[in-house]
């Protein structure tokens, strides 16, 4: 609370607040203090009531975002500039994704410190090198449909792996040539199953079996044939 109090002790001759009496007069008689600028000057008696006179901070401390605050020192307030560089220390958890649409910078922890080639859940990727699956993996493109289970039977389909060797002739009906392939007919002409270390272009493949006539048949029948076929047996399921 302030008190101003503006004494008028000597207000004799009373003539000097009437009439011509000038400004500085009035003053004087009122003991009012003079003026200077915009501000006044001399001795106010003025009271005041609580600590306000020897205050130098808050009677009860308030919290700024989080920090307490009670006039006696600057604080730092734990928020996070929208524009410009800062430093943040400590760990912070986010209740929602961050998105970096300049990167991210510095050390960072957990899995996504060491992950340089992750797997993407959905979207375009490529992916070099091998992978080991720790089960089997599911591809609804590869493995569904009416063929589910049935696809990539074939085996040596590279024509890579011959142990009895790479170059048969004369073999008997049913004789095998590369590794689980086998050849039925019923002709009289002979031919001449061979490996070959070269494949049509643009593929993976780098070998092949080469079925070379030796003897024609001059006389071939409407039933004779010449296959070249692959044995495939089904897995074997045994319960206990």
């Amino acid at each position: 609370m302030v008190e101003l109090r503006l004494t008028a002790f000597a207000l004799n001759p009373l003539s000097l607040l009437e009439g011509s009496a000038t400004a500085a007069a009035v003053r004087a008689i009122l003991d009012v203090p003079t003026r200077a600028g915009g501000d006044a000057s001399g001795t106010w008696g003025i009271a005041i009531s609580g600590n306000a006179a020897t205050a130098t901070t808050l009677q009860t401390a308030r919290n700024i975002n989080g920090v307490s605050f009670n006039g006696s020192a600057d604080i730092t307030l734990p928020t996070v500039n929208t524009t410009g560089d800062q430093t943040i220390g400590g760990v912070k958890t986010f209740t929602s994704q961050i998105v970096a649409n300049g990167g991210v910078q510095g050390n960072v922890t957990g899995n996504a410190g060491t992950v340089t080639n992750g797997v993407y859940t959905t979207g375009d990727q490529t992916i070099g090198g091998i992978k080991t699956f720790s089960s089997a993996p599911v591809v609804p493109g590869l493995n569904g449909g009416q063929l589910a289970g049935m696809r990539n039977k074939i085996i040596n389909g590279k024509m890579e792996i011959a142990q009895r060797g790479t170059s048969f002739s004369g073999l008997p009906n049913g004789g095998y040539t590369v590794d689980r392939w086998n050849s039925f007919y019923t002709t009289s002409g002979a031919v001449t199953y061979s490996q070959q270390a070269d494949a049509p272009s643009n593929n993976e493949f780098q070998n092949s079996l080469r079925v070379a006539v030796t003897t024609a048949d001059t006389s071939i029948a409407g039933g004779d044939y010449l296959v070249l076929q692959q044995e495939y047996c089904k897995p074997a399921v045994f319960g206990f």
